[in-house]
């Protein structure tokens, strides 16, 4: 009878968004959870340790480092910051062992997994202003939009003759 050599088997079990759903233009990070399935210790070669590289829409985006790991461990991994592209569904994908640094043995094809990420596009901002007995204002009246973020810049507007005050283009994380 011949033994069953024991090896790693690096797999990732997870791949996700923060945020989930980005708005276009805002910053986000991947992560994935990489997992050693096998019965030995994921150990690159030498110094080096093993990438797991992170692909949006099929371009590679970035990469997190692990090394050493134990059968049954697992480790969470981040791209970096991101800038969220245009708005729609987009695939992103996680591989651990990106260079084929750790001898898995048979378990080379399963090292990577994909998810999708939907991208919600910058809104519109359409403000009615009314006076203290519920009638809209007319035209001119000049109203100011707070932004989130505490010291970014006043967004000042001016009521049509309907009085709504109109805003295009507004990140709703600011």
């Amino acid at each position: 009878m011949t033994a069953v050599p024991a090896v790693p088997d690096l797999i990732v079990t997870t791949v996700y968004a923060v945020p989930a759903s980005p708005i276009a233009g805002q910053n986000y990070v991947i992560k994935a959870t990489v997992k050693n399935n096998g019965t030995a210790t994921a150990s690159a070669w030498g110094i080096f340790d093993q990438e797991c590289f992170f692909y949006m829409d099929g371009a590679k985006v970035g990469e997190g480092n692990y090394d050493d790991l134990a059968p049954g461990d697992s480790v969470t991994l981040s791209s970096g910051n991101l800038t969220a592209p245009s708005a729609g569904s987009h695939t992103m994908k996680a591989k651990a062992d990106a260079n084929s640094e750790v001898n898995e043995g048979g378990y080379e094809g399963n090292n990577e997994t994909s998810g999708s990420m939907t991208v919600t596009a910058i809104g519109n901002l359409n403000v009615t202003v009314k006076n203290w007995n519920g009638n809209a204002v007319g035209s001119g009246l000049s109203v100011v939009r707070y932004p989130r973020t505490w010291g970014a810049a006043l967004d000042t507007t001016n009521t049509d003759a309907s009085g709504i005050a109109r805003w295009t283009g507004i990140d709703a994380t600011n």
